[in-house]
């Protein structure tokens, strides 16, 4: 779904799932895996996200 949206609508959703915790558990996934610059914000402040789910 987000892949469909260009990088700067992606990086604009980004901040929101970022700080929202298990709610947005799969998003936030989702986006760890994009471009850096989308991938940035989940990467440092998604709590959600441990370090094995990420390798």
């Amino acid at each position: 779904m987000a892949a469909d949206y260009s990088a700067h609508v992606r990086a604009d959703l980004v901040k929101l799932v970022a700080n929202q915790g298990a709610l947005f558990t799969c998003s936030a996934y989702l986006f760890a895996r994009d471009d850096i610059e989308v991938a940035r914000p989940v990467l440092l402040h998604a709590k959600n996200l441990s370090d094995t789910t990420l390798l």
